[in-house]
């Protein structure tokens, strides 16, 4: 037999590969921490087309389960959201950058599949309330100058709150009976506006990146 087959074969019979989860990994309570990467943007209404901001992440979880396949899952955590706009060319050229972090309270469902194998994928779902604790906006003409008469007439102003909902897949892998990590992937769609500029409305859009471990009780 080749040296390489040997090897796969070593490695899937190894405990890593292996079928099943222990018995004593628990199903009914763990705490958590999460960080990641969120992509996000606003939409608006007229509809224009901002780019998409990084920005990032972190904060804790809970997940509760009802049994092997259902669980919800509370969250808290600081969520960076902003935007970049630009429009005209030349000396006309205007620039819009804008940012608002929020502290995050998720609420989600959660639904867990392969309750027997040490890669159990997931998938949530569940709305989410964010409260504004900072906010910047600056916008710059083509002289590469701030406009305060600009900014005055724009007068772009954050709401204090944002209301998504939230979905996404991902995967946990058991590491023992008190540790698992997890990753995942996540759009937050935001359901009002969370900024107003004269007649324009701007809703949050996130394409979020996270990953975490898990504790169990």
């Amino acid at each position: 037999m080749k040296p390489w087959i040997t090897l796969l074969l070593a490695l899937l019979a190894s405990p890593a590969f292996a079928a099943e989860k222990p018995q004593d990994v628990p199903t009914s309570m763990a705490g958590g921490v999460q960080l990641g990467l969120n992509h996000n943007t606003f939409t608006t209404s007229p509809n224009v087309s901002p780019s998409y901001h990084p920005g990032l992440i972190i904060g804790g979880l809970l997940e509760l389960g009802f049994n092997e396949y259902v669980y919800v899952q509370p969250e808290f955590r600081y969520t960076q959201k902003g935007f970049e706009y630009r429009s005209g060319s030349g000396g006309d050229q205007l620039l819009i950058e804008a940012s608002a972090n929020y502290i995050e309270i998720p609420v989600l469902m959660k639904f867990k599949l392969l309750p027997e194998s040490f890669v159990r994928p997931f998938f949530i779902v569940g709305p989410n309330i964010g409260f504004k604790v900072s906010d910047t906006v600056d916008v710059t003409l083509g002289n590469g100058r701030t406009s305060e008469t600009y900014r005055s007439t724009m007068s772009l102003k954050f709401t204090t709150l944002d209301f998504a909902l939230d979905t996404g897949a991902g995967a946990e892998w058991y590491i023992n009976a008190d540790l698992s990590l997890f990753g995942l992937f996540r759009y937050s769609y935001g359901l009002i506006d969370v900024a107003e500029s004269g007649t324009m409305n701007w809703k949050s859009r996130g394409v979020q990146f996270l990953g975490g471990a898990l504790f169990y009780f």
